[in-house]
This record gives structure tokens, sequence and C-alpha cells, in this order.
């Protein structure tokens, strides 16, 4: 195994089916064309055979998060391969190990609570994968791994201050100079949900997003306007992005339905909302039926 202490990107190898002129998506679209998905990456069947199990499995879990840095659990180190492990150098420094065609960084799983305020300050994303079960010597099966933490801006708390501060996460559609948002404040799980109608200079929205500053903005392509995300982008506290890759909103049924998943207590027949979702529920009934 080879360290670099002259790291060179273009020394080190990388997959030919990551380099930018042969990206594309799970789909097979390329970063040019329309649709194209920046969640995820194409994958050749070859990647799954032939390989270390654990390189297989980070390749499984790669596919649906290319968007964000994946750590892969191996003893007691998270292990990032290729661009990934470019952007640990060069924000934590971390040293580029080359072994074979392998191309990695990798840290102590100590090490997460000093180094993650220092990625996700960076704008990236970051997936845990974690190993579920012992592995036995001399074992060849795989070791089963899950996903098991989403680091980003908006929801990492570990690292808060003593002292209380909140931290917002907003979810944000626009229509016509109508806003519908949300904030939650990741630190205390409190939701306020809101809407209003804006002037042209966005007045009412300039004012809650220097409020709140938001950690983490999520929307919608199809419903915010490039004006809004300029604002967004503009703002202090960085906040971290992500579209939601939808072409089109929910039903109100259906979105109601979802919700019942996180609101239905063990052994109950059925969801209990708290009572403002149970009145925006009934407010969209009886205007459904008006």
């Amino acid at each position: 195994m080879e360290e670099d202490k002259e790291f060179d990107e273009s020394s080190c190898y990388i997959p030919d089916f990551i380099l930018d002129e042969n990206i594309r998506d799970k789909n097979l679209k390329r970063p040019n064309e329309p649709g194209y998905d920046p969640t995820s990456v194409y994958i050749p069947p070859e990647e799954f055979g032939g390989k270390p199990n654990f390189l297989q499995q980070y390749w499984d879990f790669k596919k649906d998060h290319y968007d964000k840095l994946v750590g892969i659990k191996l003893w007691k180190f998270y292990f990032f391969f290729y661009h990934d492990a470019f952007a640990l150098h060069k924000i934590l420094d971390l040293k580029i190990n080359k072994w074979g065609k392998w191309t990695y960084a990798n840290f102590y799983e100590t090490s997460l609570p000093k180094y993650s305020p220092k990625i996700l300050g960076n704008g990236y994303k970051v997936v845990l994968v974690e190993q579920m079960e012992e592995s036995k010597k001399g074992d060849k099966d795989l070791v089963k791994r899950e996903i098991c933490q989403i680091l980003t801006k908006g929801t990492a708390i570990e690292n808060q201050d003593i002292d209380y501060t909140s931290r917002f996460m907003l979810a944000i559609f626009e229509e016509n100079l109508s806003f519908g948002v949300v904030l939650c404040d990741t630190t205390t799980h409190e939701f306020h949900i809101g809407e209003f109608k804006d002037d042209v200079n966005r007045s009412s929205l300039r004012t809650l997003l220097t409020r709140s500053k938001p950690l983490e903005v999520i929307y919608m392509k199809n419903y915010i306007e490039e004006e809004s995300l300029k604002m967004i982008r503009a703002l202090s506290s960085k906040p971290a992005t992500s579209n939601i890759l939808a072409n089109d909103t929910k039903s109100n049924s259906s979105i109601f339905e979802n919700l019942g998943n996180y609101f239905t207590p063990k052994d109950a027949e059925g969801p209990v909302f708290p009572q403002i979702i149970q009145d925006m529920r009934l407010a969209f009934e009886n205007e459904a039926n008006n």
C-alpha cells in the first residue's frame, strides 16, 4: 500500500464509469440530458463481481447516493473511495492511499465528531454505512451492512454547543409568488407550518430567511423561482440545498397517507396526527368538497 505525500490526483486510479466524460445516472442519462438524476450513478454489472466483498457493497450504496460522500465501515474505520477520498483530502488533509486499483482515504470512527462539522460546513452530505453483524475468521460470505445515518448540515446535531441554539431545516414551495413553508427545528423536533403571498421583491421570504437562518433548504425544482434560490444561496448561514427529484406535486390524500406512517403508534389501528395536521387535513377536505 502506498501513501502519497505529494498528492497528484491524476496519478490515482479512477474507474472509467465515474469519469466526467463517461458519467451516467441509473437511467443511463448524461448530465446534459433532460431528467438527469445527479443523486444516482450507473454502475456496470461487472463491478459487483471479482472485488472484495465490502467494495461490492460500497458500489451498491454509492449508486443511489452519488451526490453524497459514502463512508463504509471496515473494522473501526470509515473508508471513502475515489472522488469522495479526494474531497476529504482537500477538506481534512487526509492521506490518499493507493493500493492497486483502489484509491481511498479513511479515518478512525472516533474521529467522526471532529471531522463531520468540517465536511458538512463545506457543503457535503455524508452517508454512513455500518456493519450490522460480526464477521467470523475465514468467513467468505458477505457481512451485512446497512445505511445507518445520513448527515446533512441541517440534521447533524451531535456537535452542537451546550447552549441551546435553533437549527432550522426549511422546506419551501413556490407558485406565482405564493409560498408554502415548513420549518423544522432539528434540535427540538418542533415544526412550524405556514403559507403567505409575497410581493415581487419577495420581502416576506427575505424576512423569513433572515430570521430563521436555515442550515438546509429542501425544494422542488419545478416549484421555486431562480430569484428565490439566489436569495437562499446568499444567506450568511450558507445553507445546504436539496432538490427533491419530483416532476409534480402529490395529491393531498397520498401526502396524508405517507404522513400516517410516521404518526401511527405501535398496536394502533391507524395514525394519530397532531392537532395542526388534523386541522390541515380537514381544511383540505372542506376545500375539495366546496
